[in-house]
């Protein structure tokens, strides 16, 4: 396989069982750098953005559980394009980046490839709680949301 599609031990899961004026697709994951990924095609754009950072997946369910809108939690979560310490153009690269930084890929959508596992009978956060529960999904806490509940 060459390096304009996704490896095959990238490990993203696409979850269709949701509705957003915003957001087309979502997949949950594991990073190249194997931390837990969140990757998302808003509407009308030809990219796949995917993120990583080291509690991703906890702030991104505590948004998605306060607001109830993927969008919004993607928003609040800081899912979206300027937020990241560091920008990738190829979904393979980032496997030596620490985990600690926030990560941005952005992948043409006809370059990302055919390489994931739709989950169609489970919301968001079902497919969330059965990913972790097979262990790709690390869900690692975060500090500010840690704190952020114990209020």
């Amino acid at each position: 396989m060459n390096n304009t599609t996704v490896q095959s031990d990238l490990r993203l899961f696409e979850v269709t069982n949701f509705s957003s004026s915003s957001v087309q697709t979502l997949w949950f994951g594991q990073a190249p750098n194997g931390h837990d990924m969140i990757a998302v095609q808003w509407k009308d754009s030809d990219n796949v953005y995917a993120y990583t950072y080291n509690g991703i997946i906890e702030t991104f369910l505590y948004y998605f559980n306060t607001c109830k809108s993927i969008g919004q939690a993607m928003a609040f979560s800081k899912l979206r394009h300027n937020f990241a310490d560091y920008y990738l153009s190829d979904i393979n690269h980032g496997t030596d980046l620490n985990c600690n930084k926030m990560i941005e890929w952005c992948v043409p959508k006809s370059k990302f490839g055919s390489h994931t596992t739709s989950i169609t009978q489970l919301c968001p956060t079902d497919a969330i709680e059965w990913l972790s529960e097979l262990g790709i999904l690390s869900r690692e806490s975060n500090p500010f949301i840690d704190i952020v509940k114990a209020k």
